[in-house]
């Protein structure tokens, strides 16, 4: 199966704050994630200057790539990026995990996502887009057909510019991709619900959507909104955090557990997610095993600091997914 992710190119900067003052410091809302300018940009980085930090690639998608990468799915994404050191940095750290690239450069500073880091694990986004936001539709475009891809991955803060959205989706299923698409956070679906609701109706085959994201888009927690997620006929995987998943396809509902763990860093959890039901989906394995693999490796992840998973701890964790496999 080769799958090719589309979305913003960032640089994350993770930053552990040491209580919740400073994002009503900043004013920023607890788990959201907030576009900034380059004004803010430059504030809040002056008022976290001396708490821990760690630089990685990020960007949702590339995650996503990344993790399916490492899960032995070919891999690739396209993006733009800065002639910068932090664009030098993201292609190199993508390439170095297995993801095939095709990376565009613009003259605009890479984009960075401030992601504020609370006590109790909670990620909040402070997102300058800088350079991601020169992203075309030609440029997807060319990536797309230099392959025969099977599905096309799009994370759901791409949804800010409407046009761009739908012609990445049009684009897919013109040339038979399937799409899957992950809601983003709760603050994006609350901006563009009728849109996405649209847009998913239309294009979209594979659903990733967590609790907050739920409420905000069906207005009924997840337990609650089964029946809303089966009368669209998509395949919906339900992220619950310490409760594990649901998934809706068909007429079938599977309830899947997972082991609870104190999180030391939610960062990259859905995104890691998704790339282990990726693994199951290209497996052909059954949504019970689907399921199972995406909650443990969503696991794995909050129990580092940021969303990348040493390289050496994919070896573990691709041995411990065949054991789910043959149980």
């Amino acid at each position: 199966m080769k799958v090719i992710s589309v979305g913003n190119a960032l640089v994350d900067l993770l930053v552990m704050l040491p209580s919740h003052e400073v994002l009503r410091q900043l004013g920023l809302v607890k788990g959201s994630m907030q576009l900034i300018e380059k004004s803010m940009r430059r504030n809040i980085l002056e008022i976290v200057k001396d708490f821990p930090q760690k630089i990685v690639s990020g960007g949702s998608a590339a995650n996503t790539a990344v993790g399916m990468a490492q899960l032995n799915i070919n891999s690739s994404f396209v993006g733009v990026v800065g002639n910068d050191n932090f664009g030098d940095f993201f292609q190199l750290d993508l390439k170095k995990q297995g993801v095939h690239t095709f990376i565009d450069l613009c003259k605009e500073p890479t984009g960075v996502s401030i992601v504020l880091v609370t006590p109790d694990g909670e990620r909040t986004f402070a997102t300058f887009l800088g350079a991601s936001l020169h992203l075309t539709i030609d440029a997807i475009h060319q990536a797309i057909r230099q392959e025969r891809f099977d599905w096309l991955y799009v994370e759901g803060f791409l949804v800010e510019n409407h046009d761009f959205f739908e012609s990445i989706l049009k684009l897919a299923k013109e040339i038979n991709l399937k799409v899957g698409l992950d809601l983003a956070n709760f603050a994006v679906v609350e901006r563009h619900r009728d849109f996405l609701y649209e847009m998913i109706r239309k294009y979209v085959d594979l659903v990733f959507v967590n609790r907050e994201e739920c409420i905000a888009f069906c207005h009924q927690k997840s337990e609650e909104s089964i029946d809303f997620w089966k009368s669209m006929g998509k395949i919906v995987a339900l992220k619950l955090a310490e409760d594990g998943a649901i998934i809706i396809y068909k007429d079938a509902i599977v309830y899947s557990p997972t082991e609870a763990v104190e999180p030391l860093d939610t960062t990259g959890a859905g995104d890691l997610f998704a790339a282990g039901f990726m693994f199951g989906l290209s497996q052909g394995l059954s949504m019970e095993k689907t399921a199972k693999i995406a909650n443990f490796v969503a696991r794995e992840i909050i129990q580092i600091i940021g969303a990348k998973l040493p390289v050496e701890k994919w070896s573990e964790i691709r041995g411990k997914i065949k054991k789910i496999i043959i149980e």
